[in-house]
């Protein structure tokens, strides 16, 4: 059998849900199917440890950047001295 909050069992039963509804809905609620701290901080880990780190997207973005404004500006200054 598997555990419910009492305290949301109660709340259901205080306005007028029946008492099976009640139970199943406190039970699908439970402590159980709730994600805790440490289950989010060992998801982030897992997906930060598949990705790329967002300091490593940032200086790739800075490479393309510069790529762009030199593909820009040098022709322009080529333009300029002749």
């Amino acid at each position: 059998m598997s555990t419910m909050i009492i305290e949301v069992y109660q709340a259901f039963r205080s306005i007028g849900i029946d008492e099976e509804k009640a139970q199943k809905a406190a039970q699908a609620i439970s402590a159980e199917s709730v994600a805790t701290k440490g289950d989010i901080v060992a998801m982030e880990k897992r997906l930060s440890d598949q990705y790329i780190k967002p300091d490593k997207e940032v200086v790739v973005m800075k490479w393309m950047l510069a790529v762009i404004m030199a593909a820009t500006v040098l022709p322009l200054l080529k333009g300029s001295l002749l």
